[in-house]
C-alpha cells in the first residue's frame, strides 16, 4: 500500500532557515516568538485580546486539572506550564488512533508595562484557561502653563 503525502515547499524552507538560526545564531534562534520553547511536548493554542483596561489570555487545556497547570509571574514574563497525563489505552481491536498530544508544555508571555502584575487572576471553565492581566493605572498628561516675560 503507497502512502500519499502533500508536498509544502515552503515549510522545508522554513524548517531549514529554523535550523540554521539555531545553528549560528542560539541566542536569538526563536527570539520573535517566545511564548513556546523547543523542550515543551507540545504547546496548547492560546489567544490574546488587549482592551481598554486589561489583556486577556484564553489557553486551549482540555481535559487538564487545574491542580496540573502553573501559572507563575517573573520580570515581567508570565508563564503558564503543566501538564496532560496520558489516559490508559485498550485495545480491544485490531487498529486504534490517537491524536491528542500528552506530555508536559510550557509557555511564556512578555507582558508590557502597564500590566498590573498584583492584580493577575486567573480562571479555568471547560477547558479553557482565561487569565485576566488588568492595566495600570496610568497619569494623564497634563499640560503646564508657562509664565514669564515675553
Amino acid at each position: 500500500m503507497s502512502r500519499l503525502t502533500k508536498y509544502e515547499p515552503l515549510s522545508v524552507l522554513s524548517d531549514i532557515n529554523k535550523l540554521f538560526e539555531q545553528t549560528f545564531f542560539p541566542q536569538t534562534a526563536g527570539s520573535t516568538e517566545s511564548s513556546s520553547l523547543e523542550t515543551s511536548q507540545w504547546s496548547p493554542a492560546v489567544d490574546i485580546k488587549e482592551e481598554k483596561d486589561k489583556f486577556t489570555l484564553k489557553v486551549d487545556l482540555p481535559g487538564i486539572d487545574k491542580k496540573d497547570i502553573t501559572i507563575s509571574m517573573e520580570k515581567g514574563v508570565l508563564s503558564v506550564q503543566g501538564e496532560r497525563v496520558e489516559e490508559k489505552k485498550e485495545e480491544n481491536s485490531n487498529y486504534y488512533r490517537v491524536e491528542r498530544v500528552c506530555g508536559k508544555f510550557f509557555r511564556r508571555f512578555s507582558l508590557p508595562q502597564t500590566a498590573d502584575e498584583e492584580r493577575i487572576s486567573a480562571n479555568i471553565s471547560k477547558g479553557v484557561l482565561e487569565i485576566t492581566i488588568p492595566k495600570k493605572e496610568i497619569a494623564r498628561s497634563k499640560a503646564i502653563e508657562i509664565t514669564g516675560e515675553e
